[in-house]
């Protein structure tokens, strides 16, 4: 029974283990963030406490980039000790003392901790199969906010400050506890940049401006809600709960929000999966329409389970975009060579994302904490929907491309110069062919005389016969045809890695070649390795 996941049976126990402590420290450090806010409803922390701390989030993508030199300089093995041990400081410093100023340098400090461990937990998306990486980066950041949502539950039946204390050193005794087995972090993450990006950067470009807007009107939405949404609870509930039961009524709600942040995050993994990246955006786009009359349930005195519905909603929208952010990331940086361009491409996203939130908390002194939100989010938005459909119809893998093994029909290795087909594979038994070196001969006497027709060394990419494409991808001594229904991105893609690989691999067998074709059967399990289940 094929795993629903798409993770293979002997999955990598090193990186299993790096994805789920990133991911608890990251909840952890959301749990810390959201109390430092929750702060203001305690202590009079000044009209600037919001804005402040929305500028914090600035220092986010830089703990990204912090995480992207350590990685390039090759001291991967000290990651998580550098990382618990920048948490004794903050921690110190929120257990001693209450002012804005510090409170503002705890949230720059936790925000570079953030961005130290999401680089290396989404990472782990650009190593799946394209077919998979949506369900498994939804279950990456399930375990973000699921994490998140199981702290500020465990806070209902405990003192914060002494559970977050010995929860970090716990944390920590069980990093360190592992850190001598961490032997095989260059396996998992190739350190090599030489590959050309030119092609993703391009793609990035006319992905940025639909995302831009929504990550955005997203942090400008959230400081002027979200951060304050204490005093929301405490005016929907405060008619019929004590003031001293307020707190955990908050720490009650944020983990009702995270636990279905973390359950819509999985499922739009799912979606992406099956029904392409497009549709999840045009999904986010509408539930975040939804999740704005949130803030006018205690104006308009909405029933309780009608209010925690739309929490529900509002908890969905929040998990989209950053799912989609980290996934259509993948997307454009997928191979796992190219580091530095996925971190810095995810370090803008989220830079925006901060930008948006302390804008949003210089303007709530200016203006009602209403209005803002419901008039620059609708118009926001319209304007997001519109240049989705202009920038992201050729960017955004379809469903087609994630489908893409329906289409494949046959492959094809031959000799550039005789014409000799040293390997075939046939994808679909029920469709017969010709004689393969007859079929073989013919098309290596097409590729020839199309390139004296246009006077170039370049091998034809694409021939295109009604209901089938032949799909071409050339080097030195072989070339490579994949017969398909369809002329699909992906194919091509992986066309040619494995037409280089074969070159590659027998550079120095095909000038000496007398005819023996069993020395390329390994080209098999190159077949099986980018074309297989």
């Amino acid at each position: 029974m094929k795993n629903p996941l798409g993770f293979g049976i002997k999955e990598n126990k090193t990186r299993f283990f790096l994805m789920i402590a990133s991911a608890f420290i990251f909840g952890l450090t959301m749990r810390v963030f959201f109390i430092i806010y929750r702060l203001d409803y305690f202590i009079d922390l000044g009209p600037n406490w919001t804005s402040l701390s929305g500028i914090s989030l600035l220092f986010y993508p830089l703990g990204m980039i912090f995480s992207i030199f350590l990685f390039k300089k090759g001291i991967n093995r000290n990651v998580f000790v550098s990382l618990l041990s920048a948490y004794i400081f903050p921690l110190s410093l929120l257990l001693i003392s209450k002012d804005t100023n510090s409170l503002f340098l705890i949230c720059c400090l936790l925000a570079l901790i953030m961005g130290f461990t999401i680089l290396p937990l989404m990472l782990f998306g650009t190593i799946s199969k394209i077919e998979y990486r949506g369900r498994k980066t939804g279950l990456f950041c399930m375990l973000i906010f699921c994490f998140g949502a199981l702290l500020f539950f465990i806070s209902l039946f405990t003192q914060f400050f002494s559970f977050i204390l010995i929860l970090s050193i716990s944390v920590g005794i069980l990093a360190l506890f592992f850190i001598k087995s961490l032997q095989e972090e260059d396996k998992i993450f190739n350190l090599d940049d030489s590959i050309e990006k030119t092609n993703s950067y391009q793609k990035l470009f006319h992905y940025l401006i639909p995302v831009f807007l929504i990550i955005f009107i997203i942090g400008l939405f959230g400081t002027l809600t979200f951060m304050n949404y204490p005093s929301y609870i405490a005016s929907f509930y405060v008619s019929a709960t004590p003031p001293e039961f307020l707190p955990r009524i908050v720490d009650y709600t944020f983990s009702y929000l995270f636990l279905i942040m973390g359950i819509g995050a999985l499922i739009t993994g799912f979606i992406a999966d099956s029904f392409g990246r497009r549709n999840v955006m045009i999904l986010m786009i509408i539930l975040f329409f939804i999740g704005i009359f949130e803030i006018t349930s205690n104006l308009l005195g909405i029933p309780l389970i009608v209010n925690f519905l739309i929490i529900a909603s509002k908890g969905i929208c929040f998990a989209i975009p950053f799912f989609i952010t980290v996934l259509i990331s993948q997307d454009l940086f997928q191979k796992k060579k190219v580091r530095s361009p996925l971190g810095l491409a995810m370090a803008f996203f989220f830079m925006i994302e901060g930008i948006g939130a302390a804008i949003g908390g210089i303007l709530l002194p200016l203006g009602n904490a209403i209005i803002f939100p419901l008039i620059l989010s609708s118009m926001g938005l319209m304007g997001v929907l519109v240049l989705f459909v202009a920038y992201t119809k050729e960017t955004l893998p379809s469903k087609e491309e994630l489908e893409w093994k329906n289409a494949i029909q046959d492959f094809f290795c031959i000799l550039a110069e005789k014409g000799i087909c040293i390997y075939r594979h046939t994808f679909r038994k029920e469709i017969p062919i010709i004689n393969e070196n007859l079929f073989a001969g013919g098309i290596s006497g097409i590729v020839t005389m199309v390139r004296e027709m246009i006077k170039t060394d370049k091998t034809t990419k694409v021939i295109d016969q009604e209901d089938v494409k032949l799909l071409f991808e050339g080097e030195k001594n072989v070339f490579c045809l994949l017969i398909s229904r369809q002329n699909l991105k992906i194919l091509r893609e992986k066309l040619k890695d494995i037409t280089h690989e074969i070159e590659v691999l027998y550079e120095e067998v095909f000038p000496t070649w007398e005819g023996n074709l069993d020395i390329f059967v390994p080209i098999g399990s190159l077949v099986t390795k980018y074309f297989s289940e």
